[in-house]
């Protein structure tokens, strides 16, 4: 359902966002000074869990959060205030 939403006027927004995913960003992962907390759920069908593994893997400082049984929009729903808490200024 939600592929049909996201689509349902037309595909721009979803082709610009798979052009953003495939260009260069300007800067390499393994050059990111600042630790990077990642937030992933292990029912997440949207974005595959070996994506936010191979990122943590280039990133030198990073924190690598795997929730059981949380998918792509329950992670930030049910763990919102959670993650909150790590950001720091």
């Amino acid at each position: 359902e939600s592929w049909g939403e996201a689509v349902r006027s037309g595909a721009g927004g979803l082709a610009h966002e798979l052009g953003l995913y495939s260009c260069d960003w300007g800067f390499r992962l393994e050059d990111i000074k600042r630790e990077v907390e990642f937030w992933q759920g292990d029912a997440d069908v949207v974005v595959p869990i070996s994506m936010a593994k191979h990122q943590a893997s280039i990133i030198p400082r990073n924190k690598l959060n795997i929730i059981s049984n949380e998918g792509h929009f329950s992670l930030v729903i049910n763990h919102c205030e959670t993650m909150l808490q790590g950001i720091h200024a």
